[in-house]
């Protein structure tokens, strides 16, 4: 039993996912981990024994505790709740097991499956009747707002309309992102209505990567600059998943501008993205947005030869797409 929803939508509709459940297994599956601790630091813990929920991480979980823990009963009752991280990496053995889940002692608890991935574990339990599939769908492009107004709702950070503003033109649209900066805005201005435009600006400026110089680079097919910047700066993998993730959003704009047609007034930013639409085919758009989807993967994972790969992309000047 499947359902989709946009992360605002969801907070606004389920804000207890455990009331009335008809399902004891619950699968999440988030387009951003910080999304999903959100959605965990919101659970009801009343709905579990002891108001304690106990987690395991995929690749530690066995088939013998699976077994032991839900297939067997324990002589002390097999009452508490469990969150299993990272379920995506549990094993295949393991995966079977939960695969036949309407056999397993769930009557007075909760299992909870946490997927990084959309991978078929996930899909299959889904099609279930015994699971209760939950899937967090990333923000579209036009929908910045809505993901910015969540995260400031449940910051407790109060913008103004001018400070809500330079954020959407100036901070990367992901979820660390807006978290990070309103996360140094509520420590430094605890409680305050109406934070204004200069004093959210301060927390902006401090930012070691400017992804929307990256995008008006790699935008503008300025590809030596753009390597040269990146590997000065000497990025972290989080900065640099951050950068790629920025830019496919970037692309993904620039490969269809035809929402722009809709507003009255054009910023910056949007004209920027009309001028690149026309130096760009549609299917080196896509190429482009392949490679750099496989490079936010790469700064994911923490791959050890992603640094050495942009520095030997730097080195030949000129990406092939």
């Amino acid at each position: 039993m499947l359902s989709k929803w946009k992360i605002w939508d969801f907070v606004k509709s389920t804000p207890d996912v455990f009331k009335d459940s008809k399902s004891k297994i619950i699968a999440f599956h988030c387009f951003d981990p910080i999304i999903f601790k959100m959605i965990k630091d919101s659970f009801n813990y009343t709905h579990f024994e002891g108001e304690t929920l106990k987690v395991k991480v995929g690749k530690d979980v066995t088939s013998d505790w699976l077994e032991d823990e839900f297939k067997s009963y324990s002589l002390f009752g097999n009452n508490e709740s469990f969150l299993i991280q990272h379920a995506d990496e549990l094993s295949q053995v393991c995966k079977d097991i939960l695969l036949n889940g309407d056999d397993l002692l769930v009557e007075n608890r909760f299992l909870i499956l946490n997927f990084n991935k959309d991978e078929k574990l996930f899909k299959a339990l889904a099609k279930s009747e015994f699971c209760q599939a939950i899937q967090i769908q990333a923000p579209a492009f036009w929908e910045n707002e809505n993901l910015l107004t969540f995260f400031c709702d449940r910051l407790n950070v109060f913008l103004s309309f001018e400070a809500k503003s330079l954020l959407l033109e100036k901070v990367p649209s992901t979820a660390v992102d807006y978290f990070n900066v309103l996360s140094q805005i509520k420590i430094n201005c605890p409680d305050k209505a109406n934070i204004s435009k200069e004093e959210a600006g301060d927390f902006i400026g401090s930012m070691k990567v400017d992804n929307f110089e990256m995008a008006t680079l790699f935008g503008n097919k300025k590809l030596r600059q753009f390597y040269q910047k990146i590997v000065e700066l000497d990025c972290s993998y989080d900065e640099l998943r951050s950068i790629f993730y920025f830019l496919q959003s970037h692309l993904t704009k620039v490969y269809d501008s035809s929402y722009l047609n809709k507003k009255a007034k054009l910023t910056k930013y949007d004209k920027q993205i009309m001028a690149q639409a026309q130096i760009w085919k549609s299917t080196d758009l896509e190429k482009a947005i392949n490679y750099l989807s496989d490079l936010e993967l790469k700064a994911k994972t923490k791959d050890s030869f992603l640094h050495s790969k942009l520095k030997k992309d730097f080195l030949r000047t000129i990406v092939r797409f």
